[in-house]
């Protein structure tokens, strides 16, 4: 007959392995009742906390694959690359050049996870290769330019925080059949608060 203590020993090493199926009904002294017991609800409760873990974690994902969906707009690519292939097709190959360039930096900052809050700076930089794209799709109708305070640059912002602004000055507030549309961004501190600011010369 197998003894109670080398049971629980043996259940607890098929534990010790990541088996939690490892439960025990240990027979005999009240002691060792009591740490069987004991040892089945600790294996209990790491197998909730586990599932737990598990299921934050696929919400978590779950959340991230949502922003990125948000993030990547399927029509926004789309007409990207049309207007490449386009570039392409009629050999005006530094334009291709410069907007695979911004469109790899653009996604790159678009798909980055590792944090929310960023420099404003780099959330410029995010605008500045936004822009780009779009002007060269927009065949230049628009013109843009940045006034910055460069003391404000080292500030943090809400990362993509500005690039949703900016995308709204181009596609509700531009005349598409002027040549002289403009789009400003400019930073300024008043009253202890930083503003940014997006201006278009549009409707």
């Amino acid at each position: 007959i197998t003894s109670p203590i080398y049971e629980l020993n043996d259940y607890m090493t098929k534990f010790q392995k990541g088996s939690l199926d490892s439960k025990i009904n240990v027979v005999g002294q009240k002691e060792l009742r009591e740490l069987g017991e004991s040892f089945n609800e600790m294996i209990d409760e790491i197998a909730s906390l586990m599932n737990e873990v598990l299921s934050e974690q696929r919400a978590k994902r779950k959340t991230q694959f949502i922003a990125l969906q948000n993030q990547i707009n399927p029509h926004f690519l789309y007409n990207t690359l049309d207007s490449i292939l386009w570039l392409n097709e009629n050999k005006r190959n530094e334009d291709v050049h410069e907007m695979i360039i911004a469109l790899s930096k653009f996604f790159r900052a678009s798909i980055s996870s590792e944090t929310n809050i960023i420099p404003l700076s780099e959330e410029i930089e995010h605008v500045k290769n936004y822009l780009l794209i779009q002007q060269i799709r927009y065949h230049n109708k628009f013109s843009y330019k940045f006034e910055m305070d460069p003391s404000l640059l080292s500030f943090n912002v809400l990362k993509l925080g500005l690039q949703p602004i900016v995308e709204n000055a181009i596609y509700h507030g531009m005349n598409p059949d002027e040549e002289d549309n403009q789009i400003i961004i400019r930073t300024y501190q008043k009253d202890r608060y930083i503003y940014v600011e997006v201006q278009n010369n549009g409707y």
